[in-house]
């Protein structure tokens, strides 16, 4: 895919807009066009980012491949799973819990690592962050119910940072 820049009057825009979107939508369309460009992320695709553990692999990649399928671009798929979280089904590979403990047990090192930084930033407990969700009859985390919490964590966390480290605003 080879990068394409194009450069449009005001009205050339409006033009566009006003031919694409019925009269109600324009707006919506025009805001959300200026607050990926503040942003700074009208992109396709997220590059890798140096260092990056495997869980971030992960979930950069996989974001990539929802902007790929569904024709977004990368702003508006991290802003889904952050403000709908993977509890909504956004990321079908983390619905079944057979799905999110394999995804809890290979991405554990990682996931342990953000949880710890979460809980140091927060000052609180598992049960704090987690609240009545958590099981704090299995506080390491060796059932279903809690593994499946720590991975959906883990990847909307990850999200999150990488949002940050893109310039995206969640």
């Amino acid at each position: 895919m080879s990068d394409l820049t194009v450069l449009l009057t005001g009205q050339d825009l409006a033009d566009y807009l006003k031919e694409r979107f019925p009269p109600q939508e324009v707006e919506k369309a025009v805001t959300k066009l200026i607050k990926n460009i503040g942003a700074g992320i009208m992109t396709k695709s997220i590059k890798p980012i140096q260092g990056e553990s495997r869980l971030s692999k992960h979930v950069r990649c996989w974001i990539n491949n929802q902007v790929q399928d569904d024709n977004y671009d990368a702003a508006s798929v991290i802003r889904e799973v952050t403000e709908h979280g993977c509890q909504s089904g956004i990321v079908g590979d983390l619905i079944y819990y057979s799905d999110t403990v394999k995804f809890y047990k290979k991405h554990r090192g990682d996931i342990s690592a953000l949880l710890a930084e979460m809980l140091d930033s927060c000052g609180c407990g598992v049960s704090g962050l987690f609240g009545d969700k958590w099981d704090e009859f299995d506080p390491l985390a060796d059932d279903t119910q809690n593994q499946n919490l720590l991975a959906w964590f883990g990847f909307e966390e990850t999200a999150r940072q990488i949002a940050d480290q893109i310039g995206v605003e969640v």
